[in-house]
């Protein structure tokens, strides 16, 4: 009977020990099993990229979403929060214009040869036009747009970024053009993010732009925020 009691109770304790070590909390909160579970997944989260994430909703971005976007490295959450902050205020403010427009042959985002003057008459004939954005300002200022005008409307269009982009970058998703109308929008996302010691973090924003495209005057006026079309 003795016996017994002794197994039974060194069978408790071995119980009474598993919970225990189950039940250890961080001092980040966090379940030491979850961190168990996230160095066998390979990943490390540092302690600057939990806290971006839990204070502004950033994740961890793929290569894919990174292309060939340069983000800046952070060390600490005070320098890492001013740039998520001034980067969430260009979001957020609206910009526009007017750009001249030119014909010209379309090679690649990054070489693009313009007709220089524009042809007599406007730009009322069929062509691919191409027209920088100026005026975009803030965290946001290197976009150019490129479209195919069929001599009654746009067909298609593309916006891309010029240079490198730093800190962010464009994605484009669609366009609402139809080729009968010189109105339409161009949409995406923005992503703009940054480096910590473990992780690329970003966030991830719908963003569009309006244009409305005048032959006569070789002038395409535009308008550009955050949201879709």
């Amino acid at each position: 009977m003795i016996s017994l009691y002794i197994l039974l109770f060194s069978f408790t304790l071995v119980v009474g020990c598993k919970k225990s070590t189950n039940s250890i909390i961080s001092a980040d909160g966090r379940a030491a099993k979850q961190h168990e579970q996230i160095k066998n997944d390979g990943r490390v989260i540092d302690d600057l990229a939990r806290q971006l994430m839990i204070e502004y909703g950033m994740v961890e971005l793929t290569p894919e979403q990174v292309g060939r976007a340069e983000f800046p490295t952070f060390n600490d959450y005070e320098s890492a929060s001013a740039f998520v902050k001034k980067a969430q205020l260009a979001l957020q403010q609206e910009s526009g214009g007017t750009a001249t427009t030119a014909p010209g042959t379309f090679s690649s985002p990054a070489v693009s040869k313009f007709a220089d003057p524009p042809p007599p008459g406007g730009c009322r004939s069929p062509a691919i036009y191409f027209a920088d954005l100026p005026g975009s300002g803030g965290f946001f200022s290197t976009f150019r747009m490129s479209f195919n005008f069929n001599g009654v409307g746009i067909t298609g269009a593309s916006v891309y970024v010029t240079g490198m982009p730093i800190g962010w970058n464009w994605n484009q998703i669609g366009t609402t053009f139809t080729g009968s109308s010189t109105s339409g929008c161009v949409f995406g996302t923005i992503t703009y993010g940054i480096r910590t010691g473990s992780l690329t973090l970003g966030i991830i924003q719908p963003y569009h732009f309006n244009f409305n495209f005048n032959p006569v005057g070789c002038l395409l006026y535009f308008r550009q925020s955050s949201g879709g079309c």
